[in-house]
């Protein structure tokens, strides 16, 4: 088959035939894009000047024991310990793992924190996902965590209420009979964000408090209680939450040191539109996320993403004769 493209035009095949992954991002917990550029490197990177006070105690210890320990504090500790002084901020910082997750995961770590579960995960648990592309379930490319697991998640898992399930604490704690304290003790417990979530838009007011379906359903089974005949009778399944609690997140190439939020494919949308028999199986085609290698390869058996490429070829022909 004779390729359509010469290798060093694949960024350009990207530009003119896909879009990016981010439908899905309004849906799910987020910031607004312009409020990261002014704390990136703040968080990421230690203050160029030099520190004026010491670790302490710690100082007697070797710089790579002290790195050590750091990263097996959890992230919420790691995150206060790095704001104690200056030095404490370059060592935290020196750390390859946090500058990672801080500078190209700064959603997921900031998600994170703001679902008050950051005591429960270490960096390297963040920096694992980052590093993955794979969805935990159907192992397509995933542009997505799901924060009360560490796990990937791509956003049609996520649609799926039994995939990636919540339940309210409220509700495994009458299943259980235990206090919401000891649970909290027991499991990851999140606290949701006030914000519009889902693909059907519903705003929430008001946090809630939950764990994850998978985690409910462990303890139960310890406990040697029958998971839906005791939780799904305590309430309505908390199924909003999910989104609640999946967040956006790019996969890290290490060797290059860049990021890859997944794309989608324009030809695939346009056959969508102009299709006279429109089937499920377009619809899906037009929503399924690739990762950059994964869209050059749909690349080369979809027709109509070649014949936007084949149109912006000619267009570039003609403005040079011109």
């Amino acid at each position: 088959m004779e390729a359509e493209y010469e290798p060093h035009q694949e960024r350009e095949v990207l530009r003119v035939a896909a879009r990016p992954n981010t439908e899905f991002w309004d849906a799910v917990l987020h910031s607004k894009r312009h409020e990261h550029d002014p704390i990136r490197a703040s968080v990421s990177e230690a203050f160029a000047s030099a520190p004026v006070s010491s670790l302490g105690s710690l100082e007697r210890l070797p710089n790579e024991l002290v790195s050590d320990i750091c990263a097996y504090l959890d992230i919420s500790s790691c995150f206060r310990f790095r704001q104690v002084n200056r030095r404490a901020r370059q060592v935290v910082s020196a750390r390859w793992e946090y500058r990672a997750v801080a500078t190209h995961g700064l959603e997921g770590l900031r998600s994170v924190l703001r679902t008050r579960i950051a005591s429960w995960f270490t960096i390297s648990d963040l920096y694992r996902p980052l590093r993955q592309q794979e969805c935990a379930l159907c192992g397509l490319f995933s542009g997505f965590l799901f924060i009360p697991t560490m796990s990937r998640c791509c956003s049609k898992c996520v649609e799926s209420p039994r995939a990636f399930g919540v339940v309210a604490l409220s509700c495994l704690s009458k299943a259980t009979k235990m206090s919401t304290h000891r649970l909290r003790l027991l499991l990851p417990v999140f606290r949701t964000v006030p914000g519009t979530y889902g693909t059907v838009p519903r705003t929430w007011t008001r946090p809630r408090y939950g764990v994850s379906e998978e985690q409910a359903a462990r303890l139960l089974t310890t406990l040697d209680i029958t998971y839906a005949s005791r939780v799904l009778h305590y309430g309505a399944p908390f199924s909003c939450a999910r989104y609640m609690v999946c967040t956006a997140l790019p996969h890290l190439y290490r060797e290059t040191n860049e990021v890859d939020n997944g794309y989608q494919c324009k030809g695939c949308a346009a056959h969508c539109r102009t299709t006279t028999n429109l089937t499920f199986d377009h619809v899906e085609r037009a929503m399924m996320a690739y990762s950059r290698q994964g869209f050059l390869s749909h690349f080369q058996v979809c027709e109509p993403a070649k014949e936007l490429w084949r149109a912006s070829q000619r267009l570039l022909v003609e403005s040079e004769l011109n």
